[in-house]
Parts: C-alpha cells; structure tokens; sequence
C-alpha cells in the first residue's frame, strides 16, 4: 500500500480533505501532478495506490488514526475506473462521494466536494 498525502501550506485553512480513489494500480505521482494545485485551495489530498478494496478501508482509517484528518471533513472522490469502489467505500463509511472524469476532473470533483461541505 503507498499513500501519499499533500497539505495546504498555510494552516489558516479549514481542515477538508479529499480522498482521491483512482482505478486499481494508478499511482499518487500520477495523481498528484495533475491535481496538486488543489492544495494552494485549500484542500488536504490523499492519493494512494490499491490492489483491493480492503486496502482503500486502510487507507481511510490511516487518515484519521495516523493522520489526525478530520473524519467530518473527509469526501472521497471516485476518478476513472476508482469510482465504483469510491461509491462502495463512500456507502460503508457513511461519508460524501463525488466523482468526475477526464482532464477537468480535479476540478469538477473540488467545486462538488466544497458544495457537499459547504452547502
């Protein structure tokens, strides 16, 4: 298991996080050159790479345990072929889920992820 997690720089933020599920074997480096400005917004991004969906459970309770995230502050967004599993583990743990795909993904999944938080 291999996660990877990207802060804002300045912690006048509030504390919202995103827990991005790509598809099985997409890695955080991938991810994070695409979606790595989000933290200049303010968001907390937790990128992993997965074999299975227990995995993906780890990983969100690491968040929490090891971290010190926000559980309340968490939305787990589903990219590609991560989305059904994102929807799984979204239902299972009782938190937001957003998804998007493409190249504006980032973008669309933060704009919905803030309104989820935010109303």
């Amino acid at each position: 298991m291999i996660m990877q997690v990207f802060s804002p720089a300045t912690s006048l933020w509030d504390q919202q996080t995103l827990f991005v599920v790509p598809g099985p074997g997409s890695t955080p480096r991938e991810l994070a050159s695409r979606w790595g400005k989000l933290t200049d917004e303010g968001w907390t991004l937790v990128f992993l790479r997965w074999e299975t969906p227990a995995e993906l459970r780890d990983h969100l309770q690491e968040c929490g345990r090891t971290r010190g995230l926000d559980p309340e502050r968490i939305v787990i967004a589903g990219v590609g072929d991560g989305a059904a599993y994102a929807l799984d583990l979204a239902g299972e743990s009782g938190r937001p889920y957003v998804s998007a795909s493409g190249e504006e993904a980032a973008d669309v999944i933060a704009a919905r992820a803030r309104k989820t938080l935010y109303g």
